[in-house]
């Protein structure tokens, strides 16, 4: 009984605190960028920023009206973000579909991002994708 218990707790502990998601699905991107931004403090931030087409109401501002996701880091951008991003590329160019993978815990929705207008912010934080083959 004790393990029963055990691992019912574990699963459900797990489970809780998961923040990933596979939050998009079978979406087509209709815009990628990388930019390298400077804040007034003087930070340096790179940004990988999709915006995609025909997406669902998710609770997240930016996303919702915007359809932005944004992935940010303070150094460049790593060879396997490099390669994420080329994923995006291609499948932008194919015109094929993708499941995005994004934190739950990081709606960005700070004023200091402005570029889509109001709601401001990042939107969801990007942490993967998959391309589809439909």
């Amino acid at each position: 009984m004790k393990e029963i218990l055990a691992t019912t707790l574990l699963l459900l502990c797990c489970k809780a605190n998961a923040a990933l998601e596979w939050k998009f699905k079978n979406v087509k991107i209709k815009e990628a960028a990388v930019y390298r931004e400077v804040t007034s403090s003087g930070s340096s931030f790179f940004t990988l920023q999709i915006t995609i087409e025909d997406h669902q109401q998710t609770g997240c501002g930016p996303t919702d009206t915007h359809g932005v996701i944004t992935k940010t880091t303070q150094n460049a951008f790593s060879s396997n973000w490099q390669m994420r991003y080329s994923t995006i590329l291609s499948a932008q160019a194919q015109g094929l579909p993708v499941d995005i993978l994004v934190n739950n815990a990081s709606c960005h929705t700070g004023s200091s991002w402005a570029a889509k207008g109001d709601p401001t912010g990042r939107g969801w934080g990007l942490e993967g994708i998959r391309v589809r083959h439909d």
